[in-house]
């Protein structure tokens, strides 16, 4: 698909780039190793990286505490408790009985929104970014006005909204 999109000339630039762009990271890397490897040699650098590894491992055992101490430096949350969420998932999904339900013992869906008299509804799922203004004090403040207007203008034209949090039933990895 790609070959009949695009022209062939910005093809192979872009193939060309993408090769030399991983050669120099590959050199680049081997460079700095060797650097490190270097430093290994004599004591005094040898130290100076220790301290400085020290150092970061402290900061970031700092920032784990709880109630977060500032250090100024963030790093990123560990990924361990998403593996051991993912372990106890397979573990429970292994256990005898476990698994999604067999065909046919599914609720019945019987509604046929008639109800509603032939009104528009709209279904619509935001990811979990749109979890996260409700969530983060921050954000939620900064949408705060947008909101009100929305909620105006939904009232305004007579209309109802109803929103809820569905929990998903895969999990993409914090993505």
């Amino acid at each position: 698909m790609l070959a009949r999109a695009a022209p062939r000339g910005l093809i192979v630039l872009v193939t060309t780039v993408a090769a030399l762009a991983l050669v120099a990271a590959y050199l680049l890397a081997r460079f700095a190793l060797g650097r490190v490897a270097a430093a290994m040699a004599d004591r005094g650098p040898r130290l100076v990286l220790a301290a400085l590894a020290g150092i970061v491992i402290l900061l970031f055992g700092v920032q784990q505490l709880p109630g977060r101490v500032s250090t100024g430096v963030t790093f990123a949350d560990p990924v361990t408790p998403a593996y051991v969420r993912q372990a106890r998932y397979a573990l429970a999904m292994a256990a005898p009985g476990a698994g999604p339900p067999p065909p046919g013992s599914s609720p019945t869906l019987d509604s046929n929104l008639r109800a509603l008299h032939g009104a528009d509804v709209l279904l619509i799922f935001v990811e979990s970014y749109g979890a996260v203004t409700y969530e983060m004090p921050a954000i939620a403040a900064g949408l705060a006005a947008s909101r009100a207007d929305l909620t105006a203008a939904v009232r305004d034209t007579g209309r109802h909204v109803v929103s809820a949090y569905v929990e998903s039933p895969t999990f993409g990895g914090s993505s």
